[in-house]
């Protein structure tokens, strides 16, 4: 008879095990059901979307959200790979790394390890992105505005990671021609096999390097975005396992502020925008005051404050002025 070994749904859905034979059957919402359960207990954050990640990436469903429906058998495979994935989530692996791929603003990502991964948030700096480079439309207010509008946009992103925002840009944008840089080698990698998996490579480029390795191409972007890192080195011991333990630490912490790199790309930007230039940053809420100061020590003519979508200051548009 088969046997097929499963987390049993008693008081503790992590310690309880049980065997169903083959004639109890394992539907994919009861899956997802029984994992919510064991990573509740486990008090893994976002336990439900977890389970509906592990359930739909096992089983070859790209909307995750269906499979909470979904009432098809899971196979025995099926169900070895979810507990594959589950015990590795249970280790606060993130999910995006468990699945080794993930759906960014209209594009399809590969992830690997030692490469930071991408955020929602981010979506969100592709999208002001887009409208800076579309040209004289007002965002949130009178806080942020676009200011290009111009064709065949050259783009510069520093600190690429898997290629996210440089990629996004250029996949909504058939002119754009975008360089990136990224210190880590196994990120400019992955970030190229991107371009290649979204059929980009012939607008997308990642190099090894950080700005300072780009001195011929002053005057020459008309966009600088970048994530870079910046949270302060002295929150190490409040971050999340999810981030500390998976994502590399120099695309996280940047000094005692937590702004080395940001001074750094404000300093060598504004030589590598041209005079009509933007460049867009994101950075923690409580980092705005002192990055508008450094902003015009740095004699950017416009320094913009840009909030989220949970309405925190997130993102700051600098214009590089004709002086």
């Amino acid at each position: 008879m088969l046997r097929i070994i499963i987390r049993s749904s008693c008081s503790n859905p992590i310690l309880g095990m049980r065997y169903l034979t083959a004639n109890q059957q394992v539907t994919a919402r009861s899956m997802v059901q029984k994992l919510f359960a064991r990573f509740k207990f486990a008090d893994i954050p976002e336990a439900k979307l977890s389970a509906l990640h592990i359930v739909a990436g096992a089983i070859g469903v790209r909307n995750f959200t269906g499979v909470e429906y979904d009432e098809s058998i899971l196979s025995q495979s099926d169900l070895e790979q979810i507990e594959q994935f589950a015990n590795r989530r249970m280790k606060r692996e993130p999910v995006q790394l468990i699945l080794g791929e993930w759906d960014f603003h209209h594009i399809f990502l590969r992830l690997k390890a030692g490469v930071f991964c991408p955020r929602p948030e981010t979506e969100e700096l592709v999208e002001h992105c887009l409208t800076c480079l579309e040209g004289d439309v007002e965002l949130d207010g009178n806080e942020s505005k676009a200011v290009l509008g111009i064709e065949n946009p050259r783009v510069l992103d520093i600190g690429s990671g898997t290629g996210c925002i440089g990629l996004a840009i250029a996949n909504c944008r058939e002119d754009v021609h975008c360089d990136a840089v990224d210190i880590n080698p196994k990120a400019v990698a992955l970030a190229n096999e991107n371009a290649k998996l979204n059929k980009l490579q012939n607008r997308y480029l990642c190099e090894l390097g950080d700005c300072g390795h780009l001195e011929k191409k002053q005057g020459y972007y008309d966009l600088i975005v970048s994530n870079p890192p910046y949270i302060p080195d002295d929150m190490r011991t409040t971050m999340a396992p999810e981030v500390l333990l998976y994502d590399p630490e120099n695309a996280l912490f940047s000094g005692a502020d937590g702004l080395d790199c940001i001074r750094k790309i404000m300093q060598q930007s504004r030589e590598l925008l041209c005079w009509q230039g933007v460049l867009i940053l994101e950075f923690d809420s409580p980092q705005a005051h002192i990055l508008t100061t450094l902003a015009h020590e740095h004699k950017y003519a416009d320094a913009r404050l840009i909030r989220d979508m949970e309405g925190s200051v997130r993102f700051l548009q600098l214009s590089r002025g004709s002086a």
